[in-house]
């Protein structure tokens, strides 16, 4: 997904969890900093969606995070944002590297990461999800709610991404190569 779409889902998922949003939301969009070694036209496993897009490097990430600082809540607010980056890779045909070093990739294969109907209603409902529990008193809602309230979430967003494969309309992409 694009860069805008990892934003937001991150934040939402932050404010659903009562987490930390800005770690979540920095850790949603940096994970795509590795696209810097296809520039430096580099070899596995130091590609774009290579080590760095993997669940290991992910726990690697919040135990120096966490050793540094000792700073539970900002750990699980970085892990979330890189996790719900790795899952929307996930949806994606290109996937991620599940079980790095073997190198298999996992994916859903529901749509391309430039899909413009999957990133728009994507973002469009995580704003929905942000306004709502932005609004919502932090007191009244329990942690039931706030479960089921992301597993809705989840379950959406999946569900966009399945109906946006029905519409090939992409985003230009500078990245993308030209053939």
């Amino acid at each position: 997904m694009l860069a805008p779409t990892h934003l937001f889902f991150a934040l939402a998922l932050a404010y659903i969890l009562k987490l930390p949003k800005l770690p979540a939301a920095i850790a949603g969009i940096a994970v795509d900093l590795d696209i810097v070694f296809n520039l430096l036209d580099t070899v596995f496993p130091f590609t774009h969606r290579g080590l760095i897009h993997t669940p290991l490097f992910l726990a690697t990430v919040a135990w120096i995070f966490y050793y540094i600082t000792k700073n539970k809540e900002q750990t699980r607010g970085i892990a979330l944002g890189y996790a719900s980056h790795l899952f929307l890779d996930v949806i994606t045909p290109a996937g991620i590297i599940l079980l790095f070093p073997i190198t298999a990739v996992f994916s859903l294969n529901a749509v391309g990461y430039s899909n413009l109907v999957a990133n728009t209603g994507m973002i469009l409902l995580s704003i929905i999800f942000i306004f709502l529990f932005r609004t919502k008193k932090k007191h009244s809602l329990g942690n039931r709610y706030r479960f089921l309230c992301f597993l809705i979430f989840i379950i959406s967003t999946c569900l966009i991404a399945y109906l946006g494969g029905f519409f090939p309309h992409t985003v230009y992409d500078p990245f993308l190569p030209l053939y």
